[in-house]
């Protein structure tokens, strides 16, 4: 293995004995990092338009959007793994009503309106939120024209029987006199943050695979138009997808610069960078999740009890 000198970003002089060209997909890697973040940032600071990002799974997407929370002046919601058009609706239902929302049959001014708090509704990796029959519903919500509301136009029955005395109130805030369900308005106060691991289709896309598929099968099309047409209500939208090295560079710059491994020196994380990049097609979970809780737990124990093999206990992970 040819080595050279590693150098953290922040110009101390910190080294170690790593690859070649091990620096160029760190310094990727913190662009990469810092370009996320700032795109994060800048989400809450205007809350103009709705984002979508598209990264690798367990790159600690979730805890920027969620620290740069806390640091704002927004009410926070958050949705997580498997949810219901029901759940979605209830909840947002919920958030608004505490936030001070006007019941459906006042006429608020603008002014009045405009001084709504910002509510942000963070999306992690909900895949079933835009397709099937959620994704109707999602495209009156991100549409911040012709839309920009939950409309829960169904009876609200047994669900509604077993949900919590706070939700029944504010579910029935919102409800329209003579009209099933409820409806919750946004008044251009709500935006949404998804972060996914799969990207949408675009229009030219769309276009392409009609143009150039022979007898496209209309579902895949379907598909694909579905996908542009939610992919259009996001004013920010970004691939942060990255390849192998990208994403080793992302990691190794969190391990370097942001020390997130507690304890840990520099001879430490180049013996973890170095695994990680070799055995990167045998290890179970790419994320910074794996090399805290498996990598850095396993090599931590090791430095008060000697006798014990971290090396065999990582090889043990592997796929």
């Amino acid at each position: 293995m040819t080595t050279q000198t590693l150098t953290a970003n922040s110009g101390q002089n910190t080294t170690t004995e790593i690859f070649e060209g091990a620096n160029a997909y760190i310094q990727i890697g913190h662009n990469k990092r810092v370009l996320f973040e700032s795109l994060v940032e800048e989400f809450y600071d205007d809350l103009d338009a709705h984002a979508y990002f598209v990264g690798e799974p367990g790159s600690g997407k979730s805890h920027a959007v969620t620290r740069f929370a806390d640091t704002k002046d927004v009410v926070f919601t958050h949705f997580s793994g498997k949810t219901t058009p029901w759940a979605f609706s209830k909840q947002m239902a919920v958030t608004c009503h505490a936030a001070g929302w006007p019941m459906n049959d006042m006429n608020w001014s603008q002014k009045q309106l405009d001084q709504l708090p910002n509510i942000a509704v963070f999306c992690e990796d909900i895949p079933n939120m835009l397709k099937d029959d959620f994704v109707d519903l999602m495209r009156i919500v991100l549409d911040t024209k012709g839309g920009d509301y939950v409309p829960y136009n169904i009876s609200l029955g047994g669900q509604y029987a077993q949900s919590e005395e706070f939700e029944k109130d504010a579910m029935d805030y919102f409800k329209t006199p003579g009209q099933v369900g409820f409806k919750v308005p946004f008044y251009g106060k709500v935006k949404f943050i998804f972060t996914m691991n799969s990207r949408l289709a675009n229009e030219n896309e769309v276009s392409a695979f009609k143009k150039h598929t022979k007898a496209p099968n209309k579902a895949a099309v379907a598909k694909l138009e579905t996908e542009a047409a939610v992919r259009s209500r996001f004013g920010n939208y970004h691939d942060l997808s990255m390849t192998k090295d990208e994403y080793w560079g992302w990691i190794a710059d969190l391990l370097i610069n942001e020390k997130i491994l507690p304890g840990a020196n520099i001879s430490d994380i180049n013996e973890i960078l170095e695994y990680l990049y070799d055995k990167w097609d045998r290890i179970p979970d790419r994320s910074i999740r794996y090399v805290l809780e498996v990598l850095w737990r396993l090599k931590a124990k090791s430095k008060n009890n000697p006798s014990f093999n971290y090396r065999a206990r990582w090889e043990s992970t592997l796929v």
